[in-house]
């Protein structure tokens, strides 16, 4: 419920993104995911609210409802749609090099995920909300924190963020991308990069650095991949819906809450948060038929 038009983990981070495009004099902004992303379906919408247009750099993924419901809002929305069959890394690659090769204002590039310095600074201010929260009373102070780990920006700044308000509050940050995506050498090279950042802008933010005390990796839960569903996964997301009329989703949010429910027994006793990073307002599709896409895509957009 984080935004108005679409909620979830990206709201945040397109805050920053957009005002940053706005300030450089950019008209369009760019970025990648595979079919299913939410970073892309999140840009397409608050950028073309925002009068940018949107070109998304596409690669495959595994056809499901979700992937359906997202490709198509962001069509709706009015964004270009490129496939490019290499993967992400050639996608952002690709996206790169035309934003180098622009006359004028180059294109805006938002990185696969919304995962970088600035954008994670977004999730620092998601850790002091919570301590905000803490502070007045509206909710306890969670023991640990179970959120996905994909490209890993949200996992870095809420940690971050979490530190800095002094809550010894333990993230749990569940993988839900490849190893190489999201390791743990990588997690604490990016709060690294963040905090220089943060001090480059500012030169009293503090030089904070996270310790493995505080951050623990849940490594079990990818199944065959991103984007693939497990079967825990799945009855993740039936038990939420079933039980608080929650809708999670098979690639971040029910691989997540999996975990938690695998670690229920060593959790006993202990308040803990689950903090749901899937979006949690209803989609608009509807007017967008199978020809507005490229052909690879139009059998995945087809109303089944």
């Amino acid at each position: 419920m984080a935004g108005a038009a679409y909620g979830g983990g990206k709201t945040r981070k397109l805050e920053f993104f957009l005002a940053e495009a706005r300030a450089k004099g950019a008209r369009e902004i760019v970025t990648f995911g595979a079919f299913g992303s939410n970073q892309a379906v999140a840009t397409a919408l608050y950028g073309a609210a925002q009068g940018f247009s949107v070109t998304l750099l596409l690669a495959p993924q595994t056809p499901s409802s979700y992937v359906r419901k997202n490709l198509l809002a962001a069509r709706r929305a009015g964004a270009t749609i490129r496939v490019v069959t290499g993967g992400v890394a050639e996608a952002e690659a690709l996206a790169k090099r035309a934003a180098k090769a622009a006359k004028g204002v180059a294109p805006y590039l938002v990185p696969p995920g919304g995962s970088s310095p600035l954008g994670n600074l977004a999730f620092v201010n998601a850790g002091f909300e919570l301590a905000e929260q803490v502070g007045a009373g509206h909710c306890p102070l969670p023991d640990c924190v179970y959120l996905a780990m994909g490209t890993m920006g949200s996992a870095v700044g809420l940690a971050l963020g979490l530190e800095l308000s002094g809550l010894r509050t333990e993230v749990v940050a569940v993988r839900t991308s490849s190893p190489e995506t999201s390791s743990e050498a990588r997690f604490f090279a990016m709060a690294r990069e963040t905090v220089a950042f943060a001090r480059s802008l500012d030169p009293t933010f503090p030089d904070v650095r996270l310790g493995r005390a505080r951050v623990r990796f849940s490594t079990n839960h990818l199944g065959a991949g991103y984007g693939a569903p497990t079967r825990k996964g799945e009855r993740a997301i039936t038990l939420a819906a079933e039980t608080e009329g929650m809708a999670l989703e098979p690639t971040y949010t029910g691989k997540t809450l999996a975990a938690l429910l695998d670690d229920a027994t060593r959790l006993a006793g202990k308040i803990v948060l689950f903090w749901n990073s899937q979006n949690s307002r209803p989609l608009v599709t509807e007017g967008v038929t199978p020809e507005d896409f490229p052909p690879i895509l139009r059998g995945i957009v087809a109303d089944r």
